[in-house]
Parts: structure tokens; C-alpha cells; sequence
């Protein structure tokens, strides 16, 4: 079980896991004629047969929160100018389907910021803006007279291949920039000759700008005029930062500045001076975005009113944030290196789907729209011919009877003339309403293997019935008479750390953190060795968890289990009660017999007073009774506080990140919802986790400086650190950053100055101005003060405490070995590296999966809590955190959540004023009556589940749902 080594990471809560029973539908037969067909298709789909299991016996319980729309009309496919059928989204329980709405091709449009501290009147339901803008474009399109010779050249991006037709022909053009990623640099493929249809074939215009060459790119980064970092995309997918080590970061405020660059690609910009330049402004028509005039003919299947259609209802789907200084805005001109994309997870939708008018189908069209799970990825238009299984001739139709299916695509090409991607269906996940579907969804899309572990890995582990031999003990110290005890979640399984404390006299004790010795059973270079390093983490699902090792070496032979003999890599102290050292350390190998195991809320009642036989009540190995190991536990208790203290006083900046933990039922339902609370408890092996972690750091680097796996943080970009303190300033308190000591010193004033419900807002929000920590090579660092961790304000840390779920803290294990044996580090510099970016990656990749794990479970509990009580929305309370042109973004402390209110989509909203400072928003409800909402005021919201294009979200209302 994960523990919190440090102040950036947040405790794991474990649950066991649960078998499954997966749901295999069987295969359905057709009817001779087609309404018949349909019609039994559609009574199949809303009948499943419940089955037992975490995610079959979901799909009988969920399937009542998400009701079964009519998707199957009647499809005629003989005439084009028939209408379309009308078909409908998975809604959630208590939703009511809007059949009388009318058919739009682009959602509201929203008031600009011009209009601020004056009445804002919702639009109504009608066609204008960017919607007459589509339909003023579909009649020029129809007007518009074939070219006579088509030039449909498409510019190929670094994804997979495309396979190419016998039409298909290389030719470069003399004035055309070359992509540096592409493998055939300066080439553009010849795409597909337009089919022949009834009307004329449209002409494209180029979306997109051409990617510098290599000489441009080169040439500019020395001269300064270029800049490279990290692309981060934010959930509204039009806005994205370039992030930089050494330099503020660059705004990119929309697609197409982006230039088909992805979430993490390492991109080169160009800074945009002026913000009303056509490059940099959100131009609906594209035409600053071009190199030339040059225009492209449609592709077959009138691929432009699809791309169209997209764009209206991205526009629209989010606010795009607001930006002080327009100089820091930029454009990607080069893709150095993209991302490690694995499988894009989405729905598949047919030809004229939009979010606000799911019904419409349009079969003009020969392009499916998938939209990805991730906001931050672009839809995908994918040919009927790259549908895969859903490859037939009523292709449509298909693509209807899997509306609530969960597929892989990937991005096939991405030229300058396409507003998205292309891509190709890949495989069918499962159902969207399936936990256990939607579970491994999340790690295909993350990367991360579910496989058991091969016959090669498994054949690396000892005897089942393996001991600890007579000549292993004689190398060993002897800790098996000491009173050794491990604290963890009653929950956990694999227990990779103990503490112990012995009264040396004097007021002199020995403090002990014993680790689970991994190495004595993974020896370097052996296919488990390289499974775990491609593992590199244990990650926690609600649910489960994928562990990095077998379970006979993390949860038996290496996890250190009550009464047990087991091997340990330890570090011990001497020190006094005031946390001073004393004496030198001591690392070496051991074996420990750990006496007690205890969950966090049974150490909490003894350092509250309460007895061992009141609070415990556990049998206890060995000769120890109840009162030595209570006097244990209360000495380091002392010792850890002593040792906060310090911490803090030296600079150290306390952050308390929100984890929510879930009860679930036999099905795998959650039952049970709250936030989970850390005690002193916690803090007491945070301490002395911290300890052993930052004098285990300092052993190897100084014995390998070039050579050593450490972890960093940086301190807190100036922009980053800037927004949260100009947003507290807008709160009337004043944010002191420049220091990490006058940060926490601010934090510690926060907390007295605000409600306690909102401070835990503020620490979620003063996490994500900070900084990621990382880990890193020392030798790729030859600057010390750049190993500084800023959190911690520790100068020397790294990871040692966790061997079991962490592949960096093994590689430490052998570092720490080689130093003592005084041999060299056997970790080429280049290969440490490697070890810590993949190591980085996978860490974020698991982070990612833990948080949408509990954004799934989260969304089902209150689905399950709407259903079972009989209404439409949940209503808990909440604060305003944010006052923006069409929404107030609020934060519901019951379940430590950030969610937004969308203004314009509250139907008792007739109308709102907001205050030219942004300090509260007044509103007219459609009796007239007003009622006023400021920041930071507490009110009641409605919490809903949203299956639509955010599949499991939950949405938040100020009314309920109706």
C-alpha cells in the first residue's frame, strides 16, 4: 500500500479486489426484412440478461441510471433526400429527452467579455453566428464549380502510415517547408481523386502552416527567435501552454495555433507578438493559418461539412480562460517529439452527430466522427472504409447498434488541409456503462498491461515454500528480538516498510525504517527485472490495483507481515526525543520479525491515550508486551513531530491533497463516498519515511554523483505562482511565493483566515501552481542547487521506502548496495536516465488512471444515490470559487471536487448580470425573482451524471435536473 513519502504525493486507499464475471452477449440474428431486423435489434439491446461480477452486474444496475434512448429508427437508403432517422445518447436516470428541441447545427453563443457588468441575455433556441456561417458555406459548396484537375496533396504527420492507393504519388513542391517529424521530410502524399457525385466537389482551404524545416528550426533556437518545451493541453481542448524549464511559459490559444500538436509532444514555437494577428486570433475561416492561397479540393463524402459541424460545437463547448499579457501567446511551428499516444479510447458516432443535437444523422457524408474520452484529444474523422468491424455495407446502421460501445482508434494521418485528424477504428472495449469495460479502457489508453505475468517473469520467482537460509542470516543484522512494527490502511496488502525505536538511555534512542529487501529476489536483467522496469509502478485503481510484481513475491515473500521472518535493506538513527541526531547511521542489510501490524486508525487511538487492549487488541509476537510496544509508538510519535517541526521551519511547504475513498457492495457498486482524512498517524511514518528517503539520497549521490536516481522539484514557474496569488489577491489575502518558507508561512495564515471547507480548495489549487517533481540522473545535473527539492525543502531526496510498487526505489536498493561494498555504481549514466524519464512517464500515466478511477466511481455513486432516492440530482453544497463570463466554478468540499456551472444552461436562468470586478454574479429567474451569488459564498448546487461526450462526469447544477 502506497504511503505518503512526501508532501507532493497522496495516499492510496487499497480495496480488495473483486472477481468479475465478464457479460459475453450472444450473437444476434438477423430478420429478412430490414424493420424487423431493426426492430429485434433494438428489444435485444434493452434486455440484457443480468450477470454476477463487478462489471456484468453493473450492466444490470446501471443500465436503470442510464435509460435506453430509441436509436433504431427506420435508416432508407435508397434515397439520399429522405430524412435521416433520429437517434439519441445514453442519458442518464432522471433526464428527460428533449424531443421537441429543434435541429442546430452550433450550440448558444455565448456573451463576450464586452459585456460584462451589464445584463446578459440568454440567447434562444435559433440559427445564427457561426450556424448561418455553415449554412452560407454548404450553399457556396453547392455552386462551386469542379476543378478540372483536383490537387488533393495532404501533408503527413508522425503517425501511422496510411496505406496508399496505385493513385497515390509523391510530389514536393520547391516553396513547401518540411515537416521535421515525418520520415519522408518535405514530401506531401497524393491523396484520394474525389468520387464522382451529384453536384460540384468543393474547394478546402489549408488549415494548417507548414512545420519549419530543420535548418529553420536550429537556426531559430540559437538565435533565440524559437523556443522548445512541453505541450499541455487543457480540458476545454482549445487552450494549451508550452512549458519550459528556464522561462515562463508560451499561451497557445487555440487548435490551430497548434498546429496538430498533442497533449505532452515536445513542440518548437514561435512567440506572437501582436494577439490580433491572423495567426494567433481564433479565425473560424483559417485564412491567417496558411502559407499560400492554395486550395484543396473536397475529399469524397463532402469531408468539410463534417469538419465544420465539429468545429461549431467545439467553439462553444468551453470558455476559453483569459490571458493578462498577450505577449506570452505563441504558435507551434515544429513537433520534435510526440508523445508516447497509446490507443485513443472514444465512442464512434455516424455522419451529422453533434452534442447538442445527437439525433440528427446525415448520410451525405462518407466520414464517422469518434470522440475520444480525453477533452484534451481532437475528434477523429474516420472513412467508412476504416471502420474495422464495423466496415459494412449499412455502415450507419452499425455504427447506431454500438452507440454505447467503447472503441480504440488511432490517428492515421493529419494533413495541413484537415481541421482534424484521420484515423481508424481499432477494436471494440466494451460497454461505456460497464465499470470493468470502462476500467480497462483506462489502461489501454494509459498503456498500462492488466496481463498476467508471463511464464518467463514466473519462473524467475523462488519456491512458494522458500526460507531464509542459516547463511543468509550470518550476513545479515539481526532486528527479530526488537520491537519492529508496520502502519498502513487496514486495506493494504503489500507492506514494503516497518519503524522501529530502542531505548539506547540517556534519552538516546535508536530509530529504525525497515524495507522490504526486493533485490534478494530480482536480480538485475532478468525478465522480471524488465517486466517491473516496464511496470515501473503499482497502479491503484478503486477497485484493484495492477502491481508491479507477482503477488507471491509483493504480497507474501517480500511484504512484511506480522510474525514473520523477512528480509529488510535498513537505515537506522540515533537520536533524542527532539529528532536531533546523535551518531552516525547505520544502512546494511537485515532481517526483522515484524510483532504488530496496524492500520493508520489503530495507531491513531493509541497516540490519542487509549490502551493497546481498547484500541488494538491484537496479539503481539515475541516477548513485548501491550505497554513496550505503546511506549514505542508514543516515542517516535514525539520524535516525527519534532522532526515535522523542523521541516517546516526550515521551509518545507505543507500541502494537503484531497483522495476520496469508496465503499462498495457485492456488485461493485460504491455505497459510500467521503474524503479520506489524514491523522498523526500518517504523519508519523511520513517522517521517518522522509527521513530514511532523504539520508539515503545523500549516501549514493555523494559516493555516485554522476550516477545516482534521485528526485527533484523545481520551484514554482513566476507565471504559475503568479495566477494563484493574484487569484487570492482577488479574495482579499495577500499570497506571499517567494520563498517556500513565506509560501507555507501564507498557507498557515490561509487557514486561519478562511473557512476550513475552502482551504482545502486553496491547497488542491496551490498543488497545481507548483511545479511536478521528477526524477532524474545526477549526472544530467551537474549544478547541485538544481537537485533542491522545493516542496520538501530538502537539497539531497529521492525514493528508497517502496521497492514493492516502485521501480526507482529498487534501482536505489542496488545503489545503496554498490556503495556500501564500495564497488562502482554498475548504472551507466546514460542508462539512469532512462530509467527516470520512462519512470516519470509511467508515473503520470498511473496518476491519470487513479484520478479518472475515482471520477468513474464518483459518477456512479451519485447515479446510484439519485436512483435510489428517487430524484434527478444530488444537492450538497458548495463555494464559489470563480465568477466567468458564462459560468461560476465552484468547489464541493463533501467530496473534494471542482466543478462549473454553466450559466447559459440553467433553464431557470432567465437572465444575469455580472460585476465589472468579477466578484459576484446576479441573477433573474423566470419568475423575475433575483438572487446573487460572490465569491467564496456557500451555496446549494446539484450534482448530476453526465454519459454524453464526457461519458462517466459528474455536472453541476444550481437547480435540479429536470
Amino acid at each position: 500500500m502506497q504511503k505518503l513519502q512526501d508532501s507532493e504525493e497522496k495516499m492510496d486507499g487499497k480495496q480488495p479486489k473483486i472477481k468479475n464475471n465478464t457479460n459475453k452477449n450472444s450473437p444476434r440474428k438477423k430478420s429478412t426484412k430490414k424493420n424487423e431486423e431493426l426492430a429485434s435489434v433494438e428489444k435485444k439491446q434493452t434486455s440484457d440478461q443480468p450477470t454476477m461480477g463487478l462489471g456484468a452486474g453493473l450492466m444490470e444496475k446501471v443500465k436503470e441510471i442510464v435509460q435506453k434512448s430509441d436509436l433504431l429508427g427506420s435508416l432508407k437508403s435508397n434515397s439520399k433526400k429522405n430524412p435521416a432517422p433520429k437517434k439519441q445518447l445514453d442519458k442518464p436516470s432522471g433526464r428527460k429527452p428533449d424531443s421537441k428541441k429543434k435541429v442546430s447545427l452550433s450550440p448558444k453563443t455565448y456573451p463576450s467579455d464586452e459585456k460584462k457588468g451589464r445584463v446578459q441575455e440568454k440567447p434562444q433556441e435559433k440559427l445564427k453566428g457561426k450556424e448561418n456561417k455553415i449554412s452560407r458555406s454548404k450553399k457556396q459548396k453547392e455552386k462551386s464549380p469542379k476543378p478540372k484537375t483536383p490537387s488533393t496533396t495532404i501533408e503527413e504527420n508522425a503517425f501511422m502510415k496510411p496505406k496508399k492507393s496505385k493513385k497515390q504519388k509523391s510530389k514536393k513542391k520547391n516553396n513547401d517547408k518540411e515537416p521535421i517529424t515525418e520520415k519522408s521530410e518535405g514530401k506531401e502524399l497524393q491523396g484520394p481523386t474525389p468520387t464522382k457525385k451529384s453536384g460540384k466537389a468543393p474547394k478546402r482551404k489549408q488549415v494548417y502552416e507548414k512545420y519549419y524545416t530543420r535548418q529553420e528550426v536550429n537556426e531559430g533556437l540559437k538565435s533565440g527567435k524559437l523556443f522548445k518545451g512541453t505541450l499541455r493541453i487543457l480540458d476545454n481542448h482549445r487552450s494549451a501552454f508550452v512549458c519550459m524549464e528556464n522561462r515562463p511559459d508560451f499561451y497557445i490559444d487555440s487548435p490551430i495555433t497548434r498546429n496538430r500538436a498533442l497533449h505532452n509532444d515536445i513542440v518548437v514555437v514561435e512567440p506572437i507578438e501582436d494577439k490580433d494577428k491572423k495567426n494567433s486570433s481564433n479565425d473560424d475561416e483559417h485564412n491567417g493559418s496558411s502559407n499560400d492561397d492554395q486550395s484543396m479540393a473536397n475529399e469524397d463524402g463532402d469531408l468539410s461539412e463534417t469538419e465544420q459541424q465539429l468545429e461549431a460545437l467545439e467553439l462553444n463547448e468551453e470558455p476559453v480562460p483569459k490571458v493578462d499579457n498577450p505577449r506570452c501567446r505563441a504558435k507551434v511551428v515544429s513537433i520534435e517529439k510526440r508523445s508516447p499516444v497509446n490507443k485513443i479510447v472514444g465512442i464512434i458516432r455516424p455522419p451529422g452527430w453533434s452534442i447538442s443535437n445527437h439525433e440528427n444523422v446525415s448520410t451525405k457524408s462518407d466520414y464517422a466522427i469518434f470522440v475520444p474520452k480525453d477533452k484534451r484529444m481532437p475528434f477523429i474523422t474516420i472513412h467508412k472504409n476504416d471502420l474495422g468491424v464495423l466496415k459494412v455495407h449499412d455502415w450507419i446502421e452499425s455504427i447506431l447498434q454500438h452507440h454505447s460501445k467503447l472503441f480504440a482508434a488511432e490517428i492515421s494521418r493529419w494533413g495541413t488541409y484537415s481541421r482534424y485528424p484521420m484515423g481508424v477504428l481499432k477494436e471494440e472495449l466494451g460497454s461505456v456503462t460497464n465499470v470493468e469495460d470502462y476500467t480497462n479502457a483506462l489502461l489501454l489508453e494509459n498503456g498500462i498491461s492488466s496481463e498476467p505475468f508471463s511464464r518467463e517473469v514466473l519462473e524467475c520467482l523462488p519456491a512458494e515454500d522458500w526460507r531464509i537460509t542459516e547463511k543468509e542470516l550470518a550476513k545479515r543484522r539481526d532486528f527479530r528480538n526488537d520491537i519492529v512494527i508496520t502502519i498502513d490502511p487496514d486495506t493494504a496488502k503489500d507492506l514494503d516498510d516497518a519503524v522501529s525505536c530502542k531505548d539506547l538511555g540517556n534519552g538516546t534512542y535508536e530509530v529504525g525504517v525497515h524495507i522490504a529487501d526486493v533485490g534478494h529476489f530480482m536480480k538485475p536483467d532478468t525478465p522480471l527485472d524488465t517486466e517491473a522496469a516496464s511496470r515501473a509502478t503499482t497502479v491503484y485503481l478503486v477497485q484493484k490495483a495492477i502491481p508491479m510484481l507477482p503477488s507471491l513475491l509483493c504480497e507474501r515473500l517480500c511484504s512484511l507481515n506480522p510474525q514473520v521472518e523477512r528480509l529488510a535493506f535498513s537505515v537506522t538513527w540515533k537520536m533524542n526525543k527532539e529528532g536531533k541526531e546523535v551518531g552516525k547511521r547505520w544502512f546494511g542489510k537485515s532481517v526483522i520479525k515484524t510483532c504488530a501490524r496496524l492500520a493508520y486508525g489503530e495507531a491513531q487511538k493509541i497516540i490519542e491515550g487509549k490502551s493497546w487492549a481498547e484500541g488494538v487488541g491484537k496479539p503481539i509476537a515475541g516477548n513485548h508486551s501491550p505497554e513496550d510496544v505503546e511506549k514505542t509508538i508514543l516515542v517516535l510519535c514525539e520524535i516525527s513531530r519534532n522532526l515535522r517541526a523542523e521541516r517546516f521551519a526550515k521551509g518545507a511547504v505543507e500541502i494537503n491533497s484531497t483522495e476520496l475513498k469508496f465503499q462498495l457492495d457485492e456488485y461493485g457498486l460504491p455505497t459510500k463516498c467521503e474524503v479520506y482524512e489524514q491523522k498523526e498517524a500518517n504523519h508519523l511514518i511520513e517522517e521517518f519515511m522522509l527521513c530514511a528517503n532523504r539520508s539515503v539520497a545523500e549516501k549514493i549521490s555523494n559516493t555516485f554523483p554522476a550516477n545516482a536516481l534521485l528526485r527533484r522539484h523545481a520551484s514554482p514557474k513566476e507565471k504559475q505562482i503568479n495566477e494563484f496569488c493574484k487569484f487570492m489577491e482577488g479574495l482579499n489575502f495577500h499570497f506571499d511565493a517567494s520563498s517556500s518558507s513565506a509560501f507555507n508561512d501564507s498557507m498557515n495564515r490561509l487557514r486561519k483566515f478562511f473557512n476550513p471547507d475552502l482551504v482545502e480548495l486553496f491547497e488542491n489549487m496551490a498543488v497545481r501552481s507548483l511545479n511536478r517533481a521528477e526524477y532524474f540522473c545526477t549526472g544530467d545535473y551537474p549544478e547541485r542547487s538544481d537537485w533542491h527539492h522545493y516542496a520538501l525543502s530538502f537539497n539531497h531526496y529521492t525514493h528508497f521506502t517502496s521497492p514493492i510498487r516502485r521501480y526507482p526505489d529498487v534501482i536505489v536498493h542496488r545503489l545503496l548496495e554498490n556503495c556500501l561494498k564500495q564497488t562502482s555504481p554498475n548504472l551507466p549514466k546514460k542508462v539512469c536516465s532512462k530509467h527516470a524519464e520512462h519512470s516519470n512517464e509511467r508515473r503520470e500515466q498511473a496518476n491519470n488512471v487513479q484520478e479518472d478511477s475515482q471520477n468513474l466511481f464518483l459518477s456512479v455513486f451519485i447515479s446510484e444515490y439519485c436512483k435510489n432516492c428517487g430524484v434527478s440530482s444530488m444537492p450538497v453544497t458548495a463555494f464559489a470559487t470563480r465568477i466567468q463570463d458564462r459560468s461560476i466554478d465552484v468547489y464541493v468540499s463533501q467530496y473534494g471536487i471542482s466543478s462549473r456551472v454553466d450559466l447559459l444552461n440553467e433553464d431557470n436562468i432567465k437572465s444575469y448580470t455580472i460585476l465589472p470586478d468579477d466578484s459576484a454574479v446576479v441573477m433573474k429567474k423566470q419568475d423575475d425573482s433575483e438572487f446573487k451569488i460572490a465569491l467564496t459564498d456557500k451555496f446549494q448546487v446539484h450534482l448530476y451524471s453526465d454519459y454524453s461526450r464526457t461519458f462517466f462526469n459528474v455536472r453541476c447544477s444550481l437547480f435540479p435536473k429536470t
